[in-house]
């Protein structure tokens, strides 16, 4: 909206005035600067000019009239002496004293003055309000271009957003993807795991059950494989040493050969350990039950698959029950041996294993429970500890400041006491009545062993129940915090009340004056003189401004 009180800058309405006015100041300083005889009043400037213009037309009225009206017809009637006579004789003066001349002419100077002050302030106020607007349009400028630029940072925050959910979402595919994945692996690893554990157990009775038929062989059949053993070694030797002969462009893959050659020697020997301790195991197990066993096992057996030739192909088993019947008849022979024996033993076993069971079962049980119990303290303890770590510094501060401060005796020992009794009332909170004289010490730690065995009773109570409970705990913090905030405002509203009931009740205060401006001096007292003596006073003034 166009401000309806701004002034047209082509036009000038109060330049007149201002020239009149400045035109009247010029000539009232050169009045100024004129001698006391030279100065005159406004009354007497008026009756010489009204008594020269007379005089000068009753002596040249008749002759100077006819001719002035042919001549200048032309001239505008202002210009016309007679015309101006005729208009002072008609104007009426009235007769007013200096007193009342003076009023009028100051009463005219303060609406000049009130005019001008008023149009400067217009002046000002309208540069103010050009100021303004201008500020007004920069401010409507810099909104819309923050404007413009929250949208766009909306446009780029809703793609960066969108790109954000379809990227989550990528990654959330693939990541099921790589759980499917590694769910199907661990799923063939399970089955290779429960393959390989029935293939183990398979070799283990199948060791056991060669074992068993080594036991039962006569010498001569093993006295024949320690025979093919040593052939097949002196074999091995023999072409060991051809291939260390020959020496030409082949050497390094002879080695590699000689050294996975050397590495199967190594597997070989430790199998056959193995098979040692295994058989020793059982042939005491055997010389227990009663089965006598040959003295070739006692001897060191090395199997035939030790040597390179076994790693590669290996030979069939020689075995020396050839026939069924033989092998049913020597297993009757010693069933029939161990049988009464084993009778006996299988029931004492059986109740042993299904003790052990349940014992084993039981301890399980506690290990578990033990050791998430234990667990549980120490992550609790490691928590204090920590707390008690980041306290450590300020209490050592405090401590410092407790003990080398300038404090009196007196005073501490009031703190003290006030400790003491705060001690007190926790430890009669927390325990229950104070028995016999306690420490303050002894009092601390029976709180610590307390609050420990009540962490302890929280971690047996279930999840559900303490949630429940923190949820009733929690209600009653905001009925509190809500019943605090009702008493905190009615005392707000009865404070107020209070304070308008004061304001109404109090005695009207009597209206003072304006008070004097710090800077401003009291006018100063002028005492009244005599007329004499202001008479001698003119006289001296004047002889001095005459005569000097």
């Amino acid at each position: 909206d166009v401000n309806p009180f701004v002034l047209p800058k082509t036009q000038d309405i109060l330049f007149i005035r201002e020239k009149q006015l400045k035109m009247i100041k010029k000539n009232n300083r050169l009045k100024r600067k004129n001698h006391v005889q030279d100065k005159t009043t406004f009354a007497t400037r008026i009756k010489a000019r009204i008594g020269s213009m007379k005089r000068f037309y009753e002596l040249d009225a008749v002759d100077d009239v006819e001719e002035d009206e042919d001549k200048d017809d032309d001239k505008p009637r202002k210009c016309d002496p007679a015309w101006m006579i005729s208009t002072v004789k008609s104007c009426h003066y009235d007769e007013e004293s200096l007193k009342e001349y003076i009023n009028r002419t100051r009463e005219m100077f303060l609406l000049q003055y009130s005019l001008s002050v008023k149009e400067e302030t217009m002046q000002k106020m309208d540069a103010i309000a050009a100021k303004e607007e201008e500020n007004l349009n920069q401010a409507n400028t810099h909104l819309e271009e923050s404007a413009v630029a929250f949208e766009e940072f909306l446009k780029e925050n809703d793609k960066f957003s969108v790109d954000a959910v379809k990227i989550a979402e990528q990654e959330t595919k693939d990541k099921l993807e790589k759980m499917i994945e590694m769910k199907k692996a661990t799923a063939q690893m399970m089955n290779v795991k429960s393959e390989i554990s029935k293939l183990a157990e398979t070799l283990k009775e199948y060791l056991k059950y060669k074992e068993f038929l080594d036991n039962v062989a006569p010498k001569e059949w093993k006295e024949e494989c320690r025979e093919r053993e040593l052939l097949k070694r002196q074999k091995v030797k023999q072409v060991k040493k051809k291939q260390k002969e020959q020496i030409g462009p082949s050497t390094l893959s002879v080695t590699t050969k000689s050294k996975q050659e050397t590495w199967k020697d190594v597997f070989g020997s430790r199998i056959q350990s193995r098979l040692v301790i295994t058989s020793k195991s059982l042939y005491r197990s055997s010389q227990c039950k009663g089965v006598v066993a040959p003295e070739s096992i006692t001897h060191e057996h090395k199997p035939v698959y030790c040597s390179s030739e076994a790693a590669t192909h290996v030979p069939e088993p020689h075995v020396d029950l050839t026939d069924n019947i033989q092998t049913v008849t020597r297993f009757e022979e010693l069933e029939n041996k161990t049988s009464g024996r084993s009778l006996h033993r299988t029931d004492s076993s059986k109740d042993t294993k299904q003790g052990s069971k349940q014992a084993i079962k039981d301890t399980n049980s506690s290990g578990v429970k033990e050791t998430y119990c234990i667990t549980s303290r120490n992550n609790v303890l490691k928590k204090i500890k920590r707390k008690e770590k980041k306290s450590l510094p300020k209490c050592c501060v405090s401590l410092l400041s407790f003990s080398f401060s300038g404090q009196q005796p007196p005073k501490k020992n009031k703190m003290l006491e006030a400790l003491n009794k705060k001690i007190d009332e926790v430890y009669r909170s927390c325990i229950g009545d104070v028995q016999a004289q306690i420490n303050t010490l002894q009092m601390l730690t029976n709180i610590e062993g307390r609050l420990q065995e009540l962490f302890e009773c929280l971690e047996t109570v279930p999840v559900a129940l303490l949630e429940t409970i923190e949820k009733i705990k929690q209600k009653e913090n905001r009925s509190r915090i809500r019943e605090e905030r009702l008493k905190h405002q009615l005392s707000i509203q009865e404070e107020r009340l209070r304070r308008t009931m004061e304001r109404a009740t109090a005695d009207a205060k009597k209206p003072v004056g304006r008070k004097l401006v710090f800077r401003s001096i009291p006018p100063a007292v002028k005492r009244k003189k005599d007329k004499a003596d202001l008479s001698v006073c003119r006289k001296q003034d004047e002889l001095q401004y005459f005569f000097t």
